[in-house]
């Protein structure tokens, strides 16, 4: 056990030794001012093939770019780099600007991609960190992982988003979308019409947590003096589903009042209501404010004249 240790040790030593020299044989006289330590470091490949490479007139008076370079900016790194990665239609602005050096080093660097800083607090530097950091996090903002949902050059999708479904890469659509009825934000992709995709101070990182009066207002809601509680206190989940549904205005089941309404109590009778046997509760009450007591559509007996004639009940 112990040789085999000592023997893999002096592999690395010997790999991290000739992978130095070889640095320095290729960048030659530089080495002499320019020291390049490979030790657990990331190096640019360009570093390896020799400091000429990038700088083809290094200390030449009246040199056609700074630092002796072949090129500035942006179309020095495209000597290499596909530049049609990095010009799609939406740009990250330091790329826009031709300013690659304002996430990666050029020569050497302590992280992956030659990032002058690890992941996410690279962001930061220009992202307002407290935007990313309220009680509830995503996860992938989480584990620093920016760059699972976004581009960081240029993208053809808004916000150099992957794509126009990039949500869908972790949430599967077969997932979220079950019934037949769609909500509209869902079906048009607009996730972010209702979720914060960084970080929120709401549950399931909702926008806010009366995140459906956005859309749907409260005045056109709750009309009458008498609210259901559940559209008071902002649970629409409680009974519709968010996403899909089987059923008309998204309920999320046909026993949905039973959730909170035990149906022992109102059909544990030999004679039961019809409606009520139905589960068309809706065709007595209002499901979200009213006017009436109990949440019903009208004050009795006007309801009941709704399904009973009204010539029978008020006869001499």
């Amino acid at each position: 056990m112990k040789r085999s240790l000592f023997l893999c040790v002096l592999v690395l030593a010997a790999l991290q030794f000739f992978s130095t020299t070889a640095i320095s044989e290729q960048i030659g006289d530089c080495s002499r001012c320019h020291k390049f330590d490979a030790v657990g470091k990331v190096l640019h490949p360009a570093v390896v093939m020799g400091c000429k490479v990038c700088h083809t007139e290094p200390h030449t008076k009246g040199a056609k770019f700074r630092k002796g370079l072949m090129a500035e900016g942006a179309k020095l790194c495209y000597a290499c780099h596909n530049k049609a990665e990095f010009i799609k239609k939406t740009s990250h602005p330091p790329v826009k600007a031709g300013d690659c050096s304002s996430c990666h080093e050029p020569h050497i660097s302590d992280n992956q991609k030659l990032l002058i800083a690890p992941m996410p607090e690279l962001c930061y530097n220009c992202h307002d960190k407290t935007a990313f950091t309220k009680p509830v996090i995503h996860s992938p903002v989480q584990g620093g992982m920016c760059d699972a949902c976004h581009n960081p050059h240029s993208t053809d999708s808004q916000k150099l988003l992957l794509s126009d479904e990039v949500c869908f890469n972790c949430h599967p659509k077969e997932t979220l979308i079950t019934g037949k009825i769609v909500h509209s934000p869902v079906a048009q992709g607009m996730c972010a019409g209702c979720h914060n995709p960084h970080s929120s101070d709401s549950q399931k990182l909702l926008l806010s947590d009366e995140v459906c009066f956005n859309c749907h207002p409260k005045e056109t809601l709750i009309t009458g003096k008498v609210v259901h509680s559940p559209v008071a206190e902002g649970m629409c989940a409680g009974c519709h589903s968010p996403h899909s549904s089987e059923l008309p205005r998204l309920i999320s089941s046909n026993e949905v009042c039973f959730s909170c309404h035990p149906k022992d109590t109102f059909v544990k009778a030999k004679v039961v209501h019809a409606p009520v046997q139905a589960g068309m509760c809706p065709s007595c009450h209002t499901p979200h404010s009213s006017n009436a007591k109990k949440m019903l559509l009208l004050d009795t007996p006007k309801l009941c004249y709704k399904c009973h004639n009204e010539k029978e009940f008020t006869q001499k």
